[in-house]
This record gives C-alpha cells, structure tokens and sequence, in this order.
C-alpha cells in the first residue's frame, strides 16, 4: 500500500496535467488513472477514504500525515484556501469522480464561493462517491487540549478521530451494511464497463470518433471560440455501433451512455458537434435521435463550462448564436441552458434574450417595427443589431416608423433604468453620426439635438453622460462639416448654459464640455473652417465665420497660424491674417509662438500682427529678432517694438541704428520719431549730419529730428541751413538737406527754431531756394 504522500504526490501530477492539457489528452488520462490507483490502493480494505485538514496538516482517516512533502503541503494549502475541511471518498469511486474533485480544487475560491461553495457544486455535477465533508480536525496533544496548529506532542488516531466525531456530528462509516439503490449515473457507469471493460478503452472510442477535433486539442491548438467550425459527423456511424445503437429512440442506459460519451468532451468539442449536427450519419438512426435528445443538456453543459473557465457572457453569445441558428432545436436548448445558468447562479435571462435576439431575425420589418413600439423587445438586441433596424428603415425610405422607433428612444432617456437609458444613449450616438451620411429625415435632427442637450445636462451616471457626449460630438461634428457653424455655435452654448443652471457642475460633466469643443478643432473640422474662410464672400465671413472663431478663441488662432505658416498664397494670407487680427488678444500666445519659425514670413507676419493684438509683454520675444537675418522680419521687428513698447523702445531702436542694413534704419528713424524720446535725438542728428551716408537716409534723419522735437538740436540744424564762405568760396549743403534742415525747424516749432530760420532766410539770395525756405517760415505763422 503506497504512503498518503505518495497518493499526495499522484493527486497534485494529476492536477498539473489538468491545468496544461484537457481531460482527454493521453497525459492527462494516464496521470488521472494513477491517482485513482493509489487512492483505490490506500484504501484497501475500507469502504472509504476520509481526507482532512486542520491548518497545515494532513489527516487520512483521523491520523495525522507524518512526514515532510511538498505536494502534501500544496494539497492542505489547496483545501484551506477553498474552505474544504475534507472529503470522504468511496473506495468504487471512477474517473467522473475523480475529475469532478479535483476539477473543485483548480476552481479559484472566490468563484467556489460565487457558485456556493464546495458542497452544492459537487451536488449538482451528480458525482455521489465523493462528497465533501463537513469534519473539522485538532490534533489533540498529550494534556487535551486542542490545538490545530501546535507541531508537539501528536494525539493518538483514537484521540484524533473522537475529536472530529464531537466536532462534525457525523458517526463513523460501517464497513457493512444493506446496499444502498444504484443511482442513474452508477448505472451508466456500469453499462460502460460492461460494454468496454476499463476506461481508456471508452477513451480510445471517443479518440477514434473525434480525433480531428481531439488531435488538435491535444497538440495545444485548442478551439478559438471566436472561429468554431460546425464538425463533420458523418464518420460517426461505426462509434454509434460501437455503443450498441439501433435504428429506433435508444433505451434509456443506451441514451445514459451516449450521454457519458457526449460530456466526456471539452465544451468547445461538444459546441462543435452540436453545430454539425446536420451531418450526422443516416445509420444507425439512434445515433442521431439520442444526440438530438441530449442537446440541450449538452449545450447547456458546454455553455455554463465555458462560462465558469472565465469566458465573458458577451463574448460566448456570438458563438452560441452559430450554434444555434440552423438548428430547429434551438428552443428547448435556450430553455434548458437558462433554467442550468440559473442553478449555477448565473443570470438565465441573458439565454433567453439570446433567444429573442435570434427570432428577430427571422422577422419582417414591419413586426419589427411593431415589437419595438409596443415591448422591450426593443433593449433585448444588441447595439449592433438596434443600429442595424434603424439604418434598415433609414435606407427603405421607411421615414416614418423611424421616426416613431427613435421617439421611443428618446423618451428612455427619462426613465429611471440606468441600463435602459445608456442603452437609448449609445443608440442615439449611432443615428447622430448618420447626420453626415447619409442624412436624416427631415424634422429629425431638431428633436434629436434638443433631447441630447437636455439629457446631457441632467444625466447623473458618469458613463451614460459620455455616451451622449458621443451623440453630441457628431452632432456638432456633422453641422461642421456641412458649414452650418452658427448652429454648431448655438448648440454649444445651450449646453453650457443648460450646464451652468446647476449650482456646482460635475468636474466629469465640464470635463465632456471641453471634449466637444476640442473635437471641433480637429483636422477634419479644421479644414472645413478653413475651406470656408476662404470661399465665402467678406459679408458672409464677418457674420458667420469670424463670430465662430471669435468663440473658439485661442483654439482657433493655433490652427490659423499653423495654416498662415504653409498657405502660399497670398490672398489667402490675407484673410488668415484678418482673422487672427479680429481674435485680438486671445490669439497672442499662438502669434507669439510663431515668432520661433524658420519661415521668415510667418515671422514677419506674426510680429505685424502682434503690433496690433499684442501688448509691452511681449517685448521679449520682438527685441532678439531685431537683428534677425531677414531684412523684411527685421523690420517688422522695429515695428513691433515702438508699437508695444513705445518710449521704452528708444534703447534697443538706438543700439541697432548704426549697424543695421539702410532698409531698416529708415524704419528705426520713423519708429524714434513716432516715440518722441528726446534722448534719441543726438544719435539721430550725428547720422543727419553725415555726409558720407546715403542723402535719403540723412533726409529721414532729419525728418526724425522734426518729429522728435527736441530744441536741443536747433543750433546744429541752423548750422546745416547756413551758406559757408571759404577760401575757394561759398559752401553749403545740398538744397534738398537745407530744406530739409528747414522742416525739422519747423517741426521743433519752438519760438528759437523760428528766429534761426527767420534769419536764414534774409540771409538768402533772392531765388527757388530762398522761395522754398520763405514758404516754410510762413508755414510757421499758420502753425
């Protein structure tokens, strides 16, 4: 007889094998016949086995297990993690038996307890000579107290077993006694034997009979749910023969067999097989009439298996329907599958509405239409299959009844289900993304927008909120794309308004506000706004597409400028540029932004710009592209300057005047003239007084100093007025300094300047230089 370790050590190889392979791979079956070898050998001559466990301890039969194992550790950690105090096992226990317990022990505890605990779930898979018992073991030390966890002092198995009995109310097995009557499934067993001797030769039929199926399963290919293949049964005449079926109903042992044959393989396999069900052989007739009756019990095997293997209801259906759809049975499956999720604690209602789903099908439009005005027949369906009722009315030109389905959906958005009202919500998100294409009857979008708007602005479950934010986005999406921008407009700032009625807004619902405005600046909405800037006329764009932009503020002057960064046209330039020069100071940090451009022009663009929307914050981002490499962006950059900077301008405008190209000292000239600062005029002056620059730039010098106004300068103008004698003569500047001289006198304006040039000019020889300069001075008097 072998040790308990050893039969440990047999139990847990077994359960490996489960978890890597199926209950059908050749390793799996030689490891299950070897555990139940040595629990049969342990056994010996008792009627039963009883297993126990107190902590970390071990107990067969009320003795404590000596010794030190790590399978017999594993084991106990195994029990004490699903609860099981222990199991009795029956000395003529088979393989269903035995898998059934140890398929219990790979279970995860929190599903054991979810399908309520160990007890009833070995109940309801029929196994009746293992059941879990309900001893709680301490090992009793030599003083008499128990202790589960004390390692000293080892009771007697005498001791030990009395404790238990005290403990669990149970009395000790007899090993004899009358017999008890043979149940159904101890009468199939026995017919199996009977007809095939020990298991694997049952196991070898089955092999013949599914070894394509079997064969892949074994080599670890498994069956994809998602891409189960109807099995070809047509070869499965000799295995009928084999089990002793005629040409009528087979016998109820006959049909029990069958039955141990069908569920002896994993539910993948056995939905395979009832999908093929239309290719099983004509001969023998039993064959087909006995699968036929255990259908149901075979799919609702199969269905709940996968479903306790972790397989989500929402991916087992779609299956399940392939299944079913060519069968005429498919009825009294759905209904037994239900009434079997139901004893596992699963929600049958889900198969029954699997079931609706399935005859909707088979519909006309017009019951259609009929079932989801009067019933729920309407929620029973999947999105997909909603969507696809409605787009079906849609495209049959059926305006009508989709207008009364889809007020039926609307109304469900004010009903109490939170269930029913995302469900409405998600299919509303579906019909508004059909404003686009192919468009909506007429009449529907208004009350569409509207119900949205309100069901958005008081919805109060975070995910049914963002399912209509879904709804909304193509809403506003598609008033977009079709240049309807006011309405787009419109709807937004309902929604901020119907939002803002609530004392304090959710930051989940604000969250949803600002995802509808972004969507409406991504490219495809951009491009549109764009297309639009362009083509319509200046009328149109002032009262429809500058106000959108206006409300779209920063946003909108990002993807203006990134467009005025690659726009090579000029007109188009243009309108971009007139834009953002409407947005006014909400477009600052995007124009700002381009100033880091390699392009020069939307440099220079960006700075005439912020000349005018910007403010003496952004002085440090002008003042460096004073000596940028293009002339055309270093001017623009002078511009800027004065503009925002004004009198604090004068220093940066003075420290390029000297160095900078002749281009953009004349603009430096103009922008020192425009501030007016007196400490600029002595720099302006010298460069006046310079005959070996340029005239026209000594010109604008002199102009500079008018415009500054500075009477410091007076007697260095007076100078340049002056007619020189020489040796070789009388010297003077050009006519055109002279005049020039004359008007910056003019433009000091001060009583001095007058006199200077009052005198000059009754200095000058009578001619059209004395005539221009008499001109001048009169202008005096007038000013």
């Amino acid at each position: 007889m072998p040790t308990f370790i050893e039969t440990a050590q047999a139990l847990e190889v077994a359960l490996k094998a489960l978890q890597m392979y199926t209950a059908l791979h050749p390793r799996t079956i030689k490891s299950l016949e070897a555990a139940k070898l040595s629990l049969v050998d342990w056994i010996a001559e008792k009627t039963s086995l009883h297993v126990a466990v107190a902590g970390d301890k071990v107990f067969a039969n009320g003795v404590k297990v000596e010794g030190s194992s790590p399978h017999l550790k594993t084991l106990a950690k195994r029990f004490s993690d699903r609860m099981i105090a222990g199991f009795i096992i029956q000395k003529d226990l088979d393989d269903a038996d035995l898998l059934a317990m140890l398929n219990l022990l790979l279970l995860k505890p929190a599903k054991i307890e979810e399908l309520g605990g160990p007890g009833p779930i070995l109940e309801r898979s029929g196994i009746t000579r293992i059941r879990v018992s309900l001893t709680r073991y301490k090992e009793v030390g030599e003083g008499g107290e128990a202790d589960g966890d004390d390692e000293t002092g080892p009771g007697s198995m005498e001791e030990s077993t009395q404790e238990a009995i005290k403990e669990s109310g149970e009395e000790p097995e007899k090993d004899s006694g009358p017999e008890e009557a043979m149940s159904l499934e101890e009468a199939e067993a026995l017919q199996l034997s009977m007809l095939f001797g020990p298991p694997e030769q049952l196991m070898g039929i089955v092999r013949d009979a599914f070894g394509e199926i079997l064969g892949a399963m074994a080599e670890g290919e498994g069956l994809a749910l998602a891409t189960l293949q109807p099995a070809f049964l047509g070869n499965l005449g000799a295995m009928g023969y084999q089990l002793g079926l005629g040409e009528g109903m087979p016998s109820a042992t006959q049909l029990g067999v069958l039955r141990q044959v069908l569920l002896s393989l994993p539910p993948e396999a056995q939905l395979s097989l009832l999908a093929g069900m239309a290719t099983l052989p004509g001969k023998p007739e039993g064959l087909a009439l006995g699968i036929k009756e255990l259908a149901p019990e075979i799919f609702s095997v199969a269905s709940t298996t996968l479903l306790g293997q972790g397989h989500p209801w929402n991916h087992l259906q779609g299956p399940l329907q392939d299944v079913l759809r060519p069968l005429a049975e498919r009825e009294s499956m759905v209904r037994a599958l239900a009434i079997h999720m139901r004893q596992l604690g699963y929600d049958g209602n889900l198969a029954e509405s699997m079931l609706r789903r399935m005859n909707w099908e088979g519909m006309t439009l017009e019951a259609k239409v009929l079932l989801a005005l009067e019933g729920r027949q309407l929620w029973d369906l999947s999105l997909e299959e909603r969507l696809a009722f409605l787009r079906e009315l849609l495209d049959q030109d059926r305006s009508e009844a989709f207008q009364r389905v889809l007020d039926r959906v609307l109304e469900t958005l004010t009903m109490e289900d939170q269930g029913l009202r995302l469900a409405a919500t998600q299919t509303l998100a579906g019909v508004a993304h059909w404003m686009r294409d192919p468009g909506l009857p007429q009449g529907t979008e208004g009350p569409l927008t509207q119900k949205l708007e309100a069901h958005f602005a008081v919805e109060s479950s975070a995910p049914i909120q963002q399912a209509a934010t879904e709804a909304l986005s193509a809403i506003l999406v598609a008033l977009v794309l079709r240049g309807d921008l006011g309405s787009a407009q419109a709807c937004m700032m309902e929604l901020q308004d119907l939002c803002g009625i609530h004392e304090e807004i959710q930051d989940w619902r604000q969250e949803n506000l600002d995802q509808l405005r972004e969507r409406m600046t991504r490219s495809d909405c951009v491009e549109r706004i764009l297309q639009l800037l362009f083509d319509v006329d200046k009328e149109k764009m002032s009262a429809e597409i500058i106000p959108f932009l206006e409300w779209l503020g920063p946003t909108a002057a990002a993807f203006l400028m990134d467009k005025l960064g690659d726009e090579t046209e000029r007109q188009r330039r243009g309108r971009l540029i007139e834009a953002l020069r409407v947005l006014g100071p909400s477009a600052a940090d995007s124009v700002r932004e381009a100033l880091s451009s390699e392009t020069w022009f939307l440099v220079r663009n960006a700075l005439n710009l912020l000349s005018d929307i910007g403010d003496a914050g952004s002085l440090p981002d002008v003042i460096p592209l004073l000596r940028h490499g293009d002339g055309r962006v270093r001017r623009a950059a002078v511009r800027a300057l004065w503009k925002l900077g004004g009198p604090a301008a004068e220093s940066h405008l003075l420290g390029i005047l000297k160095e900078t190209d002749p281009d953009t000292k004349f603009e430096v000239l103009f922008a020192l003239g425009q501030v007016k600062t007196a400490g600029s005029a002595p720099a302006v002056l010298e460069l006046a007084e310079d005959r070996r620059i340029n005239e026209r730039l000594r010109l604008k010098a002199l102009e500079t100093l008018g415009d500054i106004g500075s009477p410091s300068v007076v007697t260095s103008l007076a100078e340049l007025l002056k007619k020189k004698k020489t040796f070789f003569g009388t010297s003077s500047e050009t006519f055109d300094i002279r005049i020039g001289a004359a008007k910056a006198l003019h433009g000091i304006g001060t009583p001095e300047s007058r006199w200077v040039l009052q005198k000059v000019v009754e200095s000058e020889s009578k001619g059209p230089e004395r005539d221009a300069l008499q001109r001048i001075l009169e202008a005096f008097t007038r000013k």
